[in-house]
């Protein structure tokens, strides 16, 4: 596989150009095991209380849903201006909730390089380089795969909560 969804120091890139590797990327993201998908939604160690520290089911569908809204606000073909003020909302909704401790693990980092490829396609698309809303479209639909990918990973291993 050309990109391992667990994410290093040396990060490897998430390919939203490329559907194979999306495709690739979702389906190993899916076969994880609990194990290996604490590094992605956060460690099941406990904190001063005795909850363990994972992203809980909760607060990533709060985050899924408005993301989810953005990237299809992007998909849809709607006005590059509306579009990227929604990427950019989210990007700020990722960084708060990851600062209250309410995304955890390699999850916001994914999260970010999802919005950051879209968000960057769309700043491109709006100052008329070429025909790239198409480009952006599918790098949107692309990007909602993984993080649907993702909510069922969150679901599957997530705190309740």
């Amino acid at each position: 596989m050309s990109h391992p969804p667990t994410l290093s120091s040396n990060t490897n890139s998430i390919d939203l150009e490329n559907i194979k590797n999306v495709s690739n990327f979702v389906r190993d993201i899916l076969t994880k095991s609990e194990k290996e998908a604490e590094r992605i939604i956060g460690e099941g160690k406990k904190d001063e209380k005795g909850e363990a520290k994972k992203t809980t089911i909760s607060s990533y569908r709060r985050v899924h849903e408005i993301i989810s809204s953005a990237l299809e606000e992007v998909e849809r073909g709607k006005n590059p201006s509306s579009a990227i003020t929604a990427l950019t909302k989210s990007l700020i909704l990722v960084e708060y909730q990851k600062a209250r401790g309410l995304l955890l693990g390699q999850l916001p980092q994914y999260i970010e390089q999802i919005l950051s490829k879209v968000l960057g396609c769309m700043q491109e698309a709006s100052e008329g380089q070429g025909d790239k809303i198409h480009e952006c479209r599918e790098m949107a639909k692309n990007g909602k795969m993984i993080l649907d990918a993702l909510a069922v990973l969150v679901y599957q291993y997530g705190k309740k909560g």
